[in-house]
């Protein structure tokens, strides 16, 4: 259906000036994600396409009354205020590109017919006549209405396809650890999964999966991931518009000062959430919790990010100024942030909760500060539009760090650029090595680490875990690891064993596909030392290198090729650069049986690489040297891989996989964090 209205004639001289800003408009391209991936609440997506419908219906009712006995201005500030419209329109319809059910050829349609109605008045400015108001501009919102997920369902178990009840650390908080977890040794998969999500979020896949699977995670942790993706995307462009400049170095540094900050008060903010859920049968109680929760988020992550988007906007940095001060300098800016602003911040209610002076009024059900009021719904809108803010914020900033990320074929360290937080690294090492993290505490000297549960084939990755964090926090001395339901640690290491165990690693990491035992004996040892007598410990380590010695040789085709030699060479140089790690480790009175294996193990090792001798299974078992290796496994064993893990292994011997050779990857991008 279509409606038909004249315009008054102007000189062409007018009308060409009226026009210009029309057609800069029209004619700038339309840039949507190739993906809409993203699961999205109906509540949130009501929001938007409410948003949407009405400011159609505005458009449609303004096209229908035109300026028609009014000049140049009248028609200027009638055309400012239909493009202002169509710009909400394209700015809330570019919000929801990223979700399901975003239908991108309704789309299209929608903002083309919005378009064709301000062409057609474009033209009749200037041919004069009647113009065309396409009508069915209101039909074309039909495609808001769609049928989606269920509120009550978690947005990130349907994202990655966990079960909700695996996503969250001990704070409540989502632990992208636990999605390495799930898919540990499935990363292929994961990474199908995660990839169309950031091509969904207009992010070019970053190079550091951590920060892939954060990133989406973070948008969708919150109640509004529109508001997120918005706040990711805005920061996004600031940061890259600003890129080298000083305003984005000190704005950087001074986000990575922040840190500490903003991870404790993230960890108190969902204290205080978890507080205020916990006593919603109690008004009073819930509405003071509800008042903390707010102060929080303003003061914390609300004024640290608003103020480094404000500075990267105006190309100068300075530190951040009281809250007020903050909220008008955004506000006089405009925009998308400053209206959020205006919004988020409730000078009453954060001065009231800072000073004292606020309280709840349970009978008028209201907020009163100093003769004020203001009603829960505004504080906890404003609570959910700073969570948005905050958790987009956090994704733009970490994307933006991963485009400096360097890939090296070493340990992570702290000081490696382009990288998220040590402790965020440290945790999702965890989560690599199949751990299910609940929470760490990485911030002592001393540190603790609970996992929902270690059982025997969980050994070594715990170990390869500890190794593997040492570079990332220099400052721990000790790494102490529980389980859910141990009151003791089950594994323990220090600094010097994770030191004497790095080189072995490294060394086994460049050539083998998998871990073997002895890898990490000398952590191993440390670890049992604490549980066990030291002949005791000595002895088990022994026996694990004898163990470790046979079932490469045991484990091998008894017809070698040059690559089965060399694999099996490679696995006992292994065992005997670990045994003799450990050597020096222990007193001389207690190296006796590693003594011995270290021996044997040279001897094996001279014997197999001599050009004089024909490598082969068969010439090695007839060497008698084996023998002794197969003595030692029944007289000192067998010994448990480490005394305070009791879980057997859910994996039978023949079921465990056999280390092999590889080849190191010639591009490391998502093989490191």
């Amino acid at each position: 259906m279509t409606a038909w209205y004249e315009l008054v004639s102007l000189p062409d001289s007018a009308c060409a000036k009226l026009i210009a800003p029309v057609r800069e408009a029209i004619n700038m391209p339309l840039h949507l994600p190739g993906w809409h991936t993203l699961p999205i609440g109906p509540k949130i997506w009501d929001l938007y396409a409410q948003k949407i419908t009405g400011h159609v219906e505005n458009f449609v009712s303004e096209c229908a009354a035109p300026p028609l006995s009014i000049g140049f201005n009248g028609i200027k500030d009638w055309l400012q205020n239909l493009l202002e419209i169509r710009s909400s329109i394209l700015s809330l319809t570019l919000a929801l590109a990223p979700f399901a059910r975003f239908d991108e050829f309704a789309a299209r349609n929608m903002l083309g017919l919005i378009d064709l109605s301000l062409l057609d008045i474009s033209r009749r400015l200037t041919s004069g006549g009647p113009f065309l108001v396409e009508e069915d501009i209101r039909d074309s919102v039909e495609w808001l209405n769609v049928e989606l997920v269920d509120d009550r369902a978690d947005l990130i178990s349907l994202a990655f396809k966990i079960d909700s009840s695996e996503l969250y650390d001990a704070n409540n908080e989502f632990s992208p650890s636990r999605i390495f977890s799930h898919y540990y040794q499935r990363a292929g998969e994961l990474l199908d999964i995660v990839l169309p999500h950031l091509g969904s979020l207009n992010l070019p896949a970053t190079s550091d999966v951590l920060v892939a699977v954060s990133t989406v995670g973070w948008i969708l942790s919150c109640e509004d991931p529109v508001t997120a993706y918005c706040s990711m995307d805005s920061l996004k462009n600031r940061l890259l518009g600003s890129r080298g400049s000083d305003a984005a170095r000190q704005a950087l540094q001074y986000l990575r000062r922040s840190e500490p900050e903003l991870r404790q008060g993230r960890v108190r903010i969902n204290q205080t959430l978890s507080r205020l859920l916990a006593h919603l049968d109690d008004d009073e109680e819930s509405h003071l919790a509800l008042a903390d929760l707010y102060k929080r988020m303003i003061e914390g992550p609300f004024r640290k990010y608003g103020w480094v988007h404000h500075c990267l906007s105006v190309g100068n940095w300075s530190e951040p100024p009281m809250l007020t001060q903050m909220r008008d300098a955004l506000v006089a800016q405009g925009g998308w942030l400053g209206g959020l602003a205006q919004q988020a911040v409730i000078r009453d209610v954060r001065n009231g909760e800072a000073h004292e002076t606020l309280f709840w009024d349970g009978v008028k059900e209201v907020f009163v500060v100093e003769g004020a009021e203001v009603e829960d719904d505004v504080v906890a809108h404003a609570i959910v539009l700073i969570d948005g803010f905050a958790r987009g914020c956090e994704a733009a900033v970490s994307w933006f760090h991963g485009l400096s990320a360097e890939h090296k074929p070493i340990r992570p360290l702290m000081e490696d650029p382009g990288r998220l937080s040590s402790w965020r690294r440290a945790e999702a090492i965890f989560g690599t090595n199949g751990l299910k993290l609940i929470r760490a505490n990485f911030n002592s000297k001393v540190a603790r680490v609970v996992c929902a549960s270690i059982a025997q084939e969980n050994i070594n990755p715990c170990l390869q875990s500890l190794v593997a964090c040492s570079g990332l926090l220099p400052h721990v001395e000790r790494f102490e690891v529980f389980t859910a339901e141990s009151v003791e640690s089950v594994v323990v290491a220090s600094r010097e064993s994770l030191e004497r165990a790095l080189p072995i690693w490294e060394k086994a990491i460049d050539v083998l596909s998998m871990m073997p035992l002895s890898t990490f004996l000398p952590v191993n040892l440390d670890s049992r030392l604490r549980s066990e007598s030291l002949m005791n410990a000595t002895r088990s380590v022994a026996w694990i290198a004898v163990d470790d010695f046979l079932d490469a040789f045991d484990g091998s085709a008894e017809s070698w090729d040059a690559e089965e030699l060399e694999l099996f060479s490679r696995r006992i140089e292994i065992a005997r650069l670990a045994i003799g790690s450990c050597l020096s480790a222990v007193p001389a009175t207690a190296r006796f049986r590693m003594q011995v294996v270290n021996d044997a193990v040279e001897e094996v090792l001279s014997l197999v690489r001599s050009k004089n001798f024909p490598a082969s299974w068969d010439s090695v078992e007839r060497s008698g040297l084996v023998e002794r290796f197969r003595h030692w496994w029944v007289e000192w064993g067998p010994a448990p891989r480490l005394p305070t893990v009791v879980t057997p292994s859910s994996l039978s011997r023949e079921d465990a996989q056999r280390p092999m050779l590889r080849a190191a990857p010639g591009d490391l991008r998502l093989h490191t964090l």
